[in-house]
């Protein structure tokens, strides 16, 4: 591990830098050993430098560290299986201030001086609801720190919205139209003609298009009365189980329409 020192009226600080590992980059250097879980290496890690507690010590952290097994994380964030890449925060109570990143979510583990930094800027729509904001820390004398977050706004909001296709044209229209980047979950049954475009002629920056989907049986059967059955007839069954209604006239004639110019191409 890395380390570097600064002195202020207080006297010294020791930096130390514990960057992004895998348990088999850790093997490949201390080879008497065989660390499968990145707890363990992280804490062999620790153990290979002399770190005096009685002074000021700093350390900056890019790995998965949890909180009694736990943290906030995002949709834009991978997710190993069981657990294996989390690293304790305990580990890092001795010193004075520890710097987290890899995570997404501004947050506090496990005490005040031990807190993940978090993005500026939402990096998915999953964040819309997280504070973003900066940690500025300040070192006094051993055992004084002084903590401050200052929020950060972007200059476009992160929204989403939801609901039939017409009702949200009509909302945005109400209130001028909008410039923020829009997460849209369209509830309409009934299928749409060019939603994306209509959205975009008031949400010029809409970000993703989502169809709710309803809810459904996890097995769906269609009883097939005879073996010759035409394959048009089979979908609409389909679409009728799976929609709870019959296909309209015009649903019906494209899907002849279709079919017709699979049996010629055939």
């Amino acid at each position: 591990m890395e380390h570097f020192t600064e002195i202020d009226e207080f006297g010294p600080v020791d930096i130390w830098l514990l960057p992004f590992f895998k348990p088999a980059h850790v093997n490949g250097v201390l080879v008497d050993n065989n660390f499968s879980s990145y707890g363990e290496a992280a804490k062999a890690l620790l153990n290979c430098v002399e770190i005096d507690f009685s002074k000021r010590n700093i350390i900056l952290v890019h790995q998965f560290v949890t909180w009694k097994g736990a943290a906030e994380r995002s949709e834009s964030e991978t997710m190993s299986l069981g657990g294996v890449d989390e690293i304790d925060v305990s580990l890092f109570f001795d010193f004075d201030y520890a710097a987290l990143g890899h995570l997404h979510s501004p947050q506090r583990m496990g005490k005040d001086t031990v807190r993940y930094a978090g993005s500026p800027m939402p990096y998915s729509f999953s964040e819309i609801r997280q504070k973003k904001g900066i940690n500025v820390v300040e070192l006094k004398e051993k055992g004084t720190v002084d903590l401050d977050f200052i929020p950060l706004e972007t200059k476009r909001k992160f929204r989403e919205i939801k609901g039939p296709l017409q009702e949200l044209i009509k909302a945005a229209k109400a209130e001028g139209g909008s410039d923020d980047y829009i997460r849209c979950i369209l509830t309409d049954k009934e299928a749409l003609l060019d939603p994306i475009g209509q959205l975009r002629s008031v949400y010029p920056n809409l970000m993703t298009l989502e169809f709710e989907q309803r809810e459904t049986e996890c097995e769906t059967e269609i009883t097939i009365d005879a073996e010759d059955i035409k394959p048009d007839e089979l979908f609409s069954r389909f679409f009728q189980k799976q929609n709870d209604r019959e296909m309209n006239e015009t649903q019906q004639k494209l899907l002849q329409k279709i079919w017709k110019g699979l049996e010629e191409e055939a």
